[in-house]
Parts: structure tokens; C-alpha cells; sequence
């Protein structure tokens, strides 16, 4: 009975000490200093007094195994490994409960990640120390685009100054449309490969030692491979970039429509694209406009999985989507007004545009003073006065008499028919037996 007893009380003594094991949490994550000044990285503890604790520094330098730096125990007295020099200071910060380590004169070849550990199986998360030289290497990569076809090859270029590619490992990144960067491989001075899981020989890193210069060999490129792909060194120097475009014998094919698009002012106007050869929910689409008498400009990038990048500038009135049923991508520009007339094209893939749709925005403004009036006029034939518009005036029915002369009737029949104006008043006179005449004639000529 009682070798139970200790037996649970043993038990029970094991499991309360393993819930409050120490936890080391390592600040800053990463630290950028250059050579020659001083860095300073923070190991905290937590459910343990450092003053008590003895610490284990070591680091893992880029491409390498774990290194042990140094010991600092309890007591203060510090036990430093082969190759360690005092740069290398450990100290305690008794307030916050927190080892340091203090790297003093750093140097390019102090860039590794740094943990803190303790017995037993206890480790910070680790800092990750970035050192850069006055002349730190400068990465060129060429060409900044590259165009292939599906089944050629590809080879990428990336010329560093400042340092010798002889002495230098690489890493090769690349930036899928609509993806966050990966890691592709990492190329070592003794010229060993460290390939992505996946990633298969196709991808060939060289150096060519006459132009100091790195090589990345893509042979047989195949449309997935489209991406921008960047070299690195130090873990923190990267190139500008080469962009990889890769089209197949069947690329896709972009028809816009309408080719114009007349809209008013505030109006809603909608651009249609339809692709052939590909799917619309399987790409990224961009859409650009040109205004007059300026460069090409983007608007907007809607991506796979339909969110949307405005550029600065533009708002939600720019609104993007996709007619899977028609394979259509759409871009849909509600109140719209007179300075979004332009030539606004979609594309996808980097390079591969559609016809373009020219968008013209009108002016729906017609000047007051350009607006006509109407008046309605009742004229009721009397003589006597009539009231017409407001205004009193007198309706005379003249009667021609019947000694005025023959050339009174052809020097006034064109006017008879009409009224005219005589003084302030409308005269409307009676058609004379001349006009009768005239229209009596008329009407018998094609008989005659």
C-alpha cells in the first residue's frame, strides 16, 4: 500500500514540474547592422530566474550545421568554443529576465541565425543576424524580360559586384502571379545544389567566373514556370529581377469589345474581353488604360482567386469580373466621367494583350440660354382685337377693291398669302381672283 502511494505522489510530481518548464523567447527576429558596429540580441525567459539558469549559445550559418559559441553559467563565468573571440559577450538582464548576447565589430561573416538553449531540450526561437559590408555586393540581374516558348530554354543571368561569385553562395527565389515568393534552390561555393522538394533538374544554377556572374538554366520551360525570378546573397541582398514569360503553341488569344464605347456623363460603361485558348478562372488578368498623349498606365489586377489590386488613384467605380460562361473577363466603370475617356486594354500573362476598347465620355450640358421656349399662340380670325401671348393686338381682314390694278396682283401675290406686319398690326388679307387663278391653273396642268 504504501509503494502505491509513493508511486502516484512520484507521478503526479512529474507531471506539475513538465507544465512549467522555462520558455526562451528570442527578440528581434531579425537584425540588420553593418559591419563593423554592434548587435544586440535578447533571449527571455519565462517560469525560470536567469540567475539561476546557465545558457547555451550557438548559431547556424547559411548553408551550414549548428555551431556551439560559448557557455555562460550561472555563476558568470563564461566557457567560449575554438574560434570564438570576446566580441562575443553573453551577459544577464536581471529586470526583464533575459540572457543577452553582445557581438561587437561585426563582420560580414557573423551572419547566421543565433539561439539561446538551455538543458533539457529547451531552445529559443532564434534571431536571425544580417550583416552588410560598406561595399556590400550589388546584384544585376539580366535580361529584365525573357520571352519563350513552351519546350525552349531559359537562362537567366545575375552579375554581382563588389564580391567574387567564387566565394559567394546564392539562392534563387521566384514570384508566381498572385503568389508570395519561394524559394527555388541554393547554389554552394563548392558548387552543391540544394534544390526545392519538387523542384526537378530543369532548374541548373551555374557561375561564370569571367563576368562574375551567377547562371540559372531552365531548360524544356513549360507555362508554370512563368514567374519573376530573383538571386540573393547574404540572405539579404537580392537583384532587381528577370520576369519569365512562357507562352504554348496554343497561347491565349484576347478579342475586346466594343472597339468604342460612347457614354454620358455619369453613365455606367462596360469593356468586355474574351479569351480563347484558356480558361478565366485559371489567370490573372490586368487592366490598363492610355490616356491622350500619354503612356500606358495599370488600373487594376484581378486575380485568381478574385481579389482585386487597385492602383493608387483608382477607385471602387473600377470594378472587375468574369463571365465563366462566355470566357470573359469584365470591367465595369460606373459614373463615369469626361477623364475617363481612354483606350483601356485587359491582358494576361505579362505580355499577351487584347485589340483594346476606346471608351468616349460626353458632356450632358446644354447652356440655359441655348433652351428653347415655346409660347403657345391662339389666334382666332376675327376682326377686330385679339389677345395673342399677352398682347392686345388687331386682326384686319382687307379686302382688295376692285379697281386696283393688275400689276398690284402680280407684285403682291407672293405676299398675299402670308400676313404681314403693318405698323402695330397683323394684316391678313384676302387672296385676290389672281392667286385663285394661279392655283386653279396649277392644279389643271397635268391634265392638260
Amino acid at each position: 500500500m504504501i509503494s502505491k502511494t509513493l508511486f502516484v505522489v512520484t507521478l503526479s510530481l512529474c507531471v506539475s514540474g513538465g507544465a512549467t518548464d522555462p520558455v526562451l523567447i528570442q527578440s528581434p527576429s531579425v537584425e540588420h547592422v553593418t559591419e563593423g558596429q554592434t548587435a544586440r540580441l535578447q533571449c527571455s525567459m519565462q517560469n525560470a530566474a536567469v540567475r539561476d539558469r546557465n545558457v547555451y549559445w550557438y548559431r547556424e550559418l547559411p548553408g551550414k550545421q549548428r555551431e556551439w559559441i560559448l557557455v555562460h553559467y550561472a555563476r558568470n563565468n563564461v566557457y567560449r568554443y575554438s574560434g570564438y573571440s570576446e566580441r562575443f559577450q553573453p551577459s544577464r538582464h536581471i529586470d526583464s529576465n533575459s540572457f543577452i548576447l553582445t557581438i561587437s565589430n561585426v563582420q560580414p561573416s557573423d551572419t547566421a541565425v543565433y539561439y539561446c538553449s538551455m538543458r533539457g531540450g529547451i531552445y529559443g526561437n532564434g534571431s536571425r543576424l544580417n550583416v552588410t559590408s560598406a561595399n556590400a555586393p550589388v546584384l544585376i540581374q539580366s535580361p529584365s524580360v525573357e520571352h519563350v516558348t513552351e519546350g525552349q530554354t531559359a537562362r537567366l543571368q545575375c552579375t554581382m559586384q563588389n564580391a567574387t561569385v567564387r566565394y559567394t553562395n546564392v539562392h534563387w527565389n521566384r514570384e508566381r502571379p498572385g503568389k508570395q515568393r519561394e524559394w527555388i534552390l541554393l547554389y554552394r561555393t563548392q558548387n552543391g545544389t540544394e534544390r526545392y522538394s519538387g523542384l526537378s533538374e530543369r532548374f541548373l544554377p551555374s557561375r561564370d567566373i569571367d563576368s562574375n556572374s551567377f547562371i540559372l538554366t531552365i531548360s524544356n520551360v513549360q507555362p508554370s514556370d512563368t514567374a519573376v525570378y530573383y538571386c540573393s546573397v547574404w540572405l539579404l541582398i537580392n537583384g532587381n529581377g528577370s520576369r519569365l514569360n512562357v507562352t504554348s503553341a496554343n497561347a491565349p488569344v484576347l478579342i475586346q469589345s466594343p472597339s468604342l464605347e460612347r457614354v454620358t456623363e455619369g453613365q455606367t460603361a462596360r469593356l468586355q474581353c474574351t479569351m480563347q485558348n484558356a480558361a478565366v478562372t485559371h489567370t490573372d488578368v490586368h487592366w490598363n488604360r492610355e490616356l491622350p498623349g500619354k503612356d500606358m498606365e495599370r488600373v487594376l489586377t484581378h486575380a485568381i482567386k478574385n481579389n482585386t489590386q487597385r492602383s493608387p488613384g483608382f477607385t471602387e467605380r473600377f470594378h472587375p469580373s468574369r463571365d465563366t460562361s462566355n470566357k470573359t473577363f469584365i470591367l465595369t466603370i460606373s459614373n463615369v466621367q469626361p477623364n475617363d475617356t481612354a483606350v483601356y486594354y485587359c491582358s494576361v500573362w505579362g505580355d499577351i494583350s487584347g485589340n483594346g476598347s476606346q471608351l468616349n465620355v460626353t458632356i450632358n450640358e446644354t447652356p440655359a440660354d441655348q433652351v428653347p421656349m415655346l409660347i403657345p399662340v391662339y389666334v382666332i380670325l376675327a376682326a377686330g382685337p385679339v389677345l395673342i401671348g399677352g398682347i392686345l393686338v388687331t386682326i384686319c381682314l382687307k379686302k382688295r377693291s376692285a379697281s386696283s390694278g393688275r400689276a398690284g396682283d402680280q407684285s403682291q401675290a407672293a405676299g398675299d398669302r402670308n400676313p404681314r406686319w403693318t405698323g402695330s398690326r397683323w394684316a391678313l388679307q384676302q387672296p385676290t381672283s389672281s392667286v385663285y387663278s394661279e392655283i386653279k391653273g396649277n392644279r389643271q396642268a397635268p391634265g392638260s
